[in-house]
C-alpha cells in the first residue's frame, strides 16, 4: 500500500541549532509571574509532534523557549493525548519516547532542558532525535517457474496468488515490485522481507502440489503397467499350454503311426490313410490356433 507522506515541521519552530529566547527582563522587573509554573489543560486529537508544539504554544505562551535539532521531530506522530492541570515542562516531557515510522525506522525522541540561569529568564527546551535503525533496504529475488508453467498451471494464475500473498504480508509497507519474463519464466520480486518471503511460500507451495500431482499419476502409470504385465503372463500361459497339447497330439499321432505299422498291408494303408486325413485336419486346425495367438503376442506390450 503507498506510503502516506507526513506532514513537514511547522514554521513556528526553530530549525537547527539556533535558540529563540525571548527578552525577559521587562517581565522580571515588572514582577508578572513566571508563565513556567503556568497549569494547562491540554487536548490533542493526534497528529505530528509539530502540532502538537504549536498547540502547547497556543496554551502556555512564553512559558519556554524549544529548540528542535532536526526536521526529523516533526515528522513523527503522537496518538491522542489529554491532559489537564499540568504545566508546560509536563507536557513536553511526556513525548520523549522511541517511534517508529511508516518506513520502519526506529527513532528515540529526546527532550533536554537548559537552564535557565537565572531567575528571571524562561527556560529552555531541545528536542532532539536519535536514530535506532534505518529503513530495510529492499531485498531482490529471482524465482524460476519453467518447471511449473504449462505443467498444468498457467502464469496468470501463478502470479495472481503472488499478488495475494505479497499485499497481504506486509500492508504497511511500500507495494512489492514483482515482474514476470515471460520468454524465461522469471519471476522477479523487490520488496521488504516479509514480502519476499510470502513469494518463496507461494513459489514453495505450487511445487509442491505439482510434485504430488506428478506422484499421483505416477503410481496410476505403474497401476497401467502392472495390469499389462498380467494379461502378457496370462498370454504367455495360453501359449505354454497350446504348446504342450501340440506336444501330446504328436505323441498320439506317433503312436497311431506305430500302431499302423503292425497292421496288414491293405488294412494297414486304408487305416493309415484315415489316420493322415484325421491328423492333416488336426494338425491344420492346431496351426491357425497358433498363429492366432502368435499375433495377440507380437501385439503385447514386450517386458
Amino acid at each position: 500500500m503507498t506510503r502516506t507522506k507526513l506532514r513537514p515541521i511547522m514554521v513556528s519552530l526553530i530549525i537547527g541549532t539556533s535558540i529563540l529566547f525571548a527578552a525577559a527582563g521587562a517581565r522580571g522587573q515588572s514582577g508578572d509571574a513566571d508563565d513556567s509554573n503556568k497549569l494547562i489543560d491540554l487536548k490533542f486529537a493526534g497528529g505530528t509532534i509539530a502540532e502538537y508544539l504549536d498547540r502547547l504554544r497556543q496554551l502556555s505562551g512564553d512559558a519556554m523557549n524549544i529548540v528542535v535539532s532536526d526536521d526529523l521531530v516533526g515528522r513523527l506522530r503522537l496518538p491522542a493525548i489529554e491532559l489537564k492541570g499540568v504545566r508546560a515542562q509536563t507536557a513536553l516531557n511526556i513525548i520523549s519516547d522511541n517511534y517508529r515510522m511508516d518506513d520502519g525506522t526506529e527513532v528515540m525522541l529526546s527532550v533536554g532542558w537548559i537552564g535557565p540561569m537565572d531567575s528571571f529568564a524562561r527556560p529552555v527546551v531541545r528536542l532532539s532525535t536519535t536514530r535506532l535503525n534505518g529503513p530495510s533496504p529492499p531485498r531482490v529475488k529471482v524465482w524460476t517457474l519453467s518447471d511449473l508453467i504449462g505443467d498444468g498451471l498457467a502464469a496468470d494464475d501463478a502470479l495472481t496468488a503472488v499478488e495475494i500473498a505479497v499485499e497481504l504480508s506486509d500492508p504497511s509497507a511500500k507495494p512489492a515490485d514483482v515482474r514476470f519474463h515471460e520468454p524465461t519464466s522469471l519471476l522477479v520480486a523487490s520488496g521488504t522481507p516479509r514480502q519476499i518471503d510470502s513469494i518463496n511460500d507461494v513459489v514453495d507451495q505450487l511445487q509442491e502440489r505439482q510434485h504430488q500431482r506428478h506422484e499421483v499419476e505416477g503410481i496410476q502409470h505403474a497401476a497401467q503397467g502392472i495390469d499389462d504385465l498380467f494379461s502378457w503372463i496370462e498370454e504367455m500361459r495360453k501359449f505354454d499350454a497350446s504348446q504342450e497339447q501340440l506336444a501330446r497330439q504328436k505323441q498320439a499321432r506317433d503312436a497311431a503311426d506305430h500302431e499302423i505299422q503292425r497292421q496288414p498291408n491293405t488294412d494297414r494303408d486304408t487305416a493309415l490313410q484315415r489316420e493322415i486325413e484325421r491328423l492333416a485336419r488336426l494338425v491344420e486346425d492346431q496351426s491357425k490356433k497358433i498363429q492366432s495367438l502368435e499375433k495377440r503376442l507380437d501385439a503385447a506390450p514386450k517386458k
